[in-house]
């Protein structure tokens, strides 16, 4: 965990799944924003939660199932002491791709193709589906055999495929209730990234006092505008890093006005220096 709420989580192996049910102790107790270096396909069975996705919100019922890339923040409110039952696997992207082909990339739902959908809510017939796969996996998973691996990737390339016909198939958009004014300020830092961003700007645009501006933000994302700003740039930085930028493009590219503080703080955020993380990553993930 680190100072500003949220945190990268490193996953090592390439996949792995959970099915946890939990009493939550109080109300609005949530998991920090947080992102991972692995996809997540989350479903949800039970308990009273509000589930972020970056830009958007909402309030889950029994059988939505969530879809979340490498590079979205999320979290889970929950309201109300109840049970909070969920189940999820975390995929990294370069098996998706070593099991995807020519003609279907399994990444397709993780990478918002398919209608910019992040939830889809699963019939009783998908959802039996769903946990009968999930099975499946967790259960080649804890008791190795002879070609694990190769029935695994096989277990795992029909769960995403089965993933991507459920948000092919979506035919209404789910209810996104984070609040206009929320949205909207994400989207001008998106918009601005690269350029200084003060709240004098954002009252400028959005014809709001900038504290009420921060107060909504935090409220409904549990970050500060500050601590978004420099996630997202930090997140930027990394994909240059990956496109084949050096350090100091890296830098002047995502917005960091300093030289030494993006070195400090990109090593504080991942754990690794920005020049380690390119040399280390560009094996993976060379264009």
């Amino acid at each position: 965990m680190i100072e500003n709420q949220y945190q990268y989580s490193s996953i090592e192996n390439e996949i792995i799944c959970y099915h946890h049910t939990e009493i939550v102790e109080r109300e609005g107790s949530f998991r920090p924003y947080h992102r991972h270096n692995a996809h997540e396909i989350y479903l949800f069975m039970q308990g009273d939660v509000d589930f972020y996705v970056e830009q958007s919100c909402y309030h889950l019922k029994p059988g939505d199932l969530i879809i979340i890339n490498t590079k979205e923040l999320h979290r889970a409110l929950t309201l109300a002491d109840t049970p909070y039952e969920r189940y999820g696997i975390n995929i990294k992207p370069l098996l998706i791709e070593q099991l995807s082909t020519p003609i279907t990339n399994l990444s397709d739902c993780f990478n918002n193709i398919i209608g910019g959908n992040h939830l889809a809510h699963l019939s009783e017939e998908q959802l039996h589906k769903f946990i009968s796969l999930f099975t499946e996996i967790q259960n080649i998973l804890a008791k190795p055999c002879y070609a694990q691996d190769v029935i695994l990737h096989s277990h795992v390339a029909k769960l995403l495929v089965f993933v991507n016909e459920c948000f092919y198939n979506l035919r209404t958009k789910p209810n996104d209730i984070m609040p206009p004014l929320v949205k909207d300020t994400m989207s001008y830092i998106q918009e601005n990234l690269t350029s200084p961003i003060s709240l004098a700007d954002l009252e400028k645009a959005f014809f709001r006092n900038g504290a009420y501006i921060s107060q909504q933000f935090k409220k409904y994302t549990g970050l500060t505008i500050r601590d978004y700003i420099f996630d997202q740039r930090i997140c930027l930085a990394k994909t240059l890093l990956l496109q084949g930028k050096n350090v100091t493009e890296a830098c002047n590219l995502s917005g960091f006005s300093d030289y030494s503080n993006f070195i400090r703080s990109f090593t504080k955020h991942t754990g690794i220096s920005p020049g380690k993380y390119r040399k280390s990553m560009r094996g993976f993930y060379a264009p």
